[in-house]
């Protein structure tokens, strides 16, 4: 019986893993905020740009 209740649910029911993706996915997210962030004048002078306009 306990195995048809784990077959059921699958990965739903595991906590561990309904935890990691959206940490994941945010982890993400924050990272290309910050390689953004990092990288953004040099691309913009890689491709020709003069200078990204930044808020001051």
């Amino acid at each position: 019986m306990a195995e048809m209740e784990e077959k059921q649910g699958g990965w739903r029911t595991n906590k561990w893993v309904r935890a990691a993706i959206p940490a994941l996915l945010l982890h993400c997210s924050i990272g290309t905020v910050y390689c953004w962030s990092v990288f953004s004048q040099e691309i913009a002078d890689y491709i020709g740009l003069n200078q990204i306009t930044r808020p001051a």
